[in-house]
C-alpha cells in the first residue's frame, strides 16, 4: 500500500495545526476492536494507533509517497472501512490520503525503496527510529531460483 499526497500542506493548516489535529482525532475504533480482529496484543494495537496517526501526518507533509508497514496498513484499513468517518478525518485533516493498495512480493523493489524512504521520513520528522515492533526493517529478499542457478552456473556448480 502506498499513499499519494494531495494538497494537504496548501490548506492552510500549519504543520502544528496538523498534527494536533491528527493526534486529538477521536477515531471510531480502539484497540480493543484491533486485539479482537487481529490477535494483538495491548500493547502492539495501541501503538499500531499510534503509529497510523504518525505515518498520516507523514503522508500528508511530505512530498514523497510512502509507504506504511503492515501494523499501520491493518490500522488504515479499518479506518477507511469506516467511510463517513474517514472522508471527515480527511476534512479536518485538510487532505484526503488515498489507498493504493498493492502486494510487497509484487512490486518487489519499488516497495522495497518506498519503504525505505518512509523509515527516512520517519526518522527526519520525528527524530527518533521507528519502533521495530511496528516498523520492522526490510528483510534481505529471498533470490529467485533463476537466480540461485544462474549464480550456481557462474561458479561451474551446474550446467
Amino acid at each position: 500500500a502506498t499513499t499519494q499526497v494531495n494538497e494537504a500542506t496548501a490548506t492552510g493548516k500549519s504543520v502544528l495545526q496538523l498534527w494536533q489535529t491528527i493526534t486529538t482525532y477521536p477515531l471510531p475504533f480502539g484497540a480493543k476492536y484491533l486485539e479482537y480482529k487481529y490477535k494483538w496484543s495491548t500493547e502492539l494495537a495501541l501503538g499500531a494507533v499510534n503509529e497510523y496517526r504518525r505515518f498520516a501526518f507523514m503522508a500528508l507533509t511530505s512530498a514523497d509517497e510512502i509507504t506504511p508497514s503492515y501494523f499501520v496498513d491493518e490500522v488504515w484499513h479499518v479506518h477507511i472501512l469506516h467511510t463517513k468517518d474517514y472522508a471527515r478525518f480527511a476534512r479536518s485533516c485538510g487532505g484526503f490520503l488515498h489507498h493504493n493498495p498493492g502486494m510487497p512480493s509484487e512490486e518487489g523493489e519499488r516497495f522495497r525503496a518506498q519503504y525505505a524512504l518512509t523509515l527516512e521520513v520517519y526518522r527526519n520528522t520525528f527524530g527518533e527510529e521507528p519502533p521495530l515492533e511496528i516498523w520492522p526493517p526490510l528483510k534481505k529478499p529471498e533470490p529467485t531460483i533463476a537466480q540461485v542457478l544462474e549464480l550456481f552456473q557462474q561458479r561451474g556448480l551446474a550446467a
